[in-house]
């Protein structure tokens, strides 16, 4: 298959890699109109019994128009506030088969109006695999985890299956669902419990099993939002869910955390930026959320200014 990556991150990086080393035809796309190929060693996770991962070398050719034209998938591992700016104008560029996959944290990324635009298979997913960029040309994949698809619309179901098959080849295991929204809820309520907590806190994910009160308070105030938005389930269901993220994650520190601490803008407006929102269309309050919300944002403002 012809896939182009749009983004080429640490994620970007993690799938053009296994896409590259299973035979397919890859590229990346990136802000720069003349982008170089990437170079990059990809680490595998260390298997029980060796004492460091595999590694591998990979050149990917970036942003041929050509390519891009004839792809028959655009894999989007941008950060969710980068997402519609660096998509929307691409659409005229793809063919009407194209199959979009949205691949990133949180919710939100784009507006009703902007999914109007978008008449190719659109697909959006949430992975749970590892990927760290820990030097300039060399990418980590810190630990195996989970991916879950579902269409966008009606033309995304269409192409659900093939798509699904062709990542799950790559980098298994990769899942198809009749309706994405549920697992895209469950992801957003864990990212929303830990996220924020660690960047401020500037701990790692471990260091939140010490706040049991806060984390029920915050899947309290989720559950609320989910169950308005139709789907079904208790804070002390989630609060389960995210007490065995932070358990299985424990060393990690999380996206968030990463981008306070090296102050970028991070993805607070589509996590429980989005949850907020949600709590505002349906007239609930959820102060605890709240006030994560306005101190991340309060030292993204700091950081701005310096």
């Amino acid at each position: 298959m012809k896939i182009t990556v749009l983004g080429c991150g640490a994620v970007g990086q993690l799938w053009l890699g296994y896409l590259q080393a299973k035979g397919h035809t890859v590229q990346g796309w990136q802000r720069i109109a003349e982008a170089a190929p990437v170079h990059f060693t990809l680490q595998q996770p260390s298997e029980p019994d060796s004492a460091s991962g595999q590694q591998r070398q990979y050149q990917v050719p970036c942003n041929d128009p050509h390519h891009l034209a004839s792809s028959d998938c655009l894999l989007v591992t941008l950060k969710a506030g980068a997402v519609a700016p660096a998509l929307l104008p691409l659409l005229d560029k793809l063919s009407a088969s194209c199959a979009i996959v949205l691949l990133h944290n949180g919710m939100g990324s784009l507006s009703e109006p902007q999914l109007a635009q978008i008449q190719q298979p659109l697909l959006q997913g949430i992975t749970s695999h590892g990927a760290l960029r820990y030097a300039p040309h060399s990418v980590r994949h810190t630990g195996y985890g989970e991916t879950h698809l579902g269409a966008l619309n009606a033309a995304g179901q269409t192409r659900l299956d093939a798509i699904t098959d062709v990542l799950n080849a790559a980098l298994p295991p990769v899942t198809a669902h009749t309706d994405i929204r549920p697992r895209l809820w469950h992801k957003l309520a864990v990212n929303c419990a830990i996220n924020p907590l660690t960047a401020l806190q500037q701990c790692r994910n471990g260091a939140l099993l010490s706040q049991q009160a806060e984390l029920q308070a915050l899947c309290g105030e989720t559950a609320a939002v989910m169950n308005a938005e139709g789907i079904a389930v208790s804070a002390e269901q989630l609060l389960v869910g995210v007490n065995q993220v932070i358990q299985a994650t424990a060393e990690n520190f999380s996206s968030m955390h990463q981008d306070i601490t090296l102050q970028r803008a991070s993805e607070i407006d589509y996590i429980t930026g989005y949850l907020i929102r949600r709590a505002q269309a349906h007239g609930l309050a959820v102060p605890h959320h709240q006030a994560l919300y306005a101190a991340i944002k309060q030292l993204e403002s700091a950081h701005a200014k310096r």
